[in-house]
């Protein structure tokens, strides 16, 4: 296990061989059984997700927790790596992320804090993962997050605008302590927000190279009046005709589209 002193000081990528056909279906199974079985009940948000198995597996995951009525904590995570080894993480990492929210009611940055904290140290030097964690008020529709260096959610209002919640820290496990802030957006009635994993993003074929960030939101907003769960399956859709086959990496796709009405605080939503 490599041990850092500096806080700055990063761990050193590493590449290990390409797993085996069974090692690849162990993983599959452990990836399959952390899945939420069970989701918050908002009146203000709509939300699904759905992992899309590529041709290896990897360390993606995705959770809806609910630390108290009206809260919820919407979880995208990729932990580096294929195989058994980067399965095996992400389902230390997602145990951690929810004891951490089981045992504690500490604020957002500790609770970061700490999993990074024990990511980086229970973790072979090769691990890191990219994580978004966003707290959403069902009240008042405000999402509070920490981007760690994942891909950037994409946030399509209702006006046809578009916002990128872009990383505000490091990622996980590359570091001893993690340095990052917290951002706030408020989601308004049919604001849509699409976060994926970069299988989305690098699924690619040899004629038209990567599905890209683009394409995507090209494919949210012809789709954006489906509901979750339809909007996530005509991106997979549109990824896979892209791709013209299944894509390499998994892949997980996460949507949620603010409906019905918030309190009005200090005269805004």
């Amino acid at each position: 296990m490599n041990s850092l002193s500096s806080p700055t000081s990063p761990r050193r990528p590493w590449v290990g061989p390409p797993a085996e056909p069974h090692q690849m279906q162990i993983a599959e199974r452990v990836q399959a059984q952390l899945r939420p079985q069970a989701s918050p009940r908002l009146k203000t948000l709509e939300f699904a997700g759905q992992c899309l198995p590529g041709r290896v597996v990897g360390g993606d995951f995705y959770d809806f927790l609910e630390p108290e009525p009206g809260r919820m904590a919407l979880i995208l995570g990729d932990v580096s790596g294929h195989g058994v080894p980067a399965a095996l993480m992400m389902a230390a990492l997602q145990a951690s992320i929810r004891s951490h929210y089981t045992l504690s009611s500490s604020p957002l940055t500790p609770r970061i804090e700490s999993v990074n904290r024990q990511f980086f140290d229970c973790t072979a030097a090769e691990h890191y993962a990219g994580l978004f964690i966003g707290e959403y008020e069902d009240e008042t529709r405000r999402l509070r997050y920490a981007n760690c260096g994942h891909v950037a959610p994409l946030l399509l209002r209702a006006d046809g605008s578009v916002e990128r919640l872009r990383a505000t820290g490091t990622v996980l496990g590359m570091f001893e302590n993690w340095r990052g802030s917290l951002r706030e957006v408020t989601l308004g009635h049919d604001d849509t927000l699409v976060l994926v994993t970069d299988g989305i993003i690098e699924a690619s074929d040899s004629y038209e190279g990567e599905f890209g960030e683009l394409r995507l939101l090209s494919t949210i907003m012809r789709f954006r009046d489906l509901d979750p769960p339809g909007l996530i399956r005509a991106i997979a859709r549109d990824v896979r005709l892209s791709c013209g086959r299944r894509p390499f990496d998994d892949a997980t796709i996460v949507a949620a589209r603010a409906v019905g009405p918030a309190r009005t605080i200090n005269g805004g939503v």
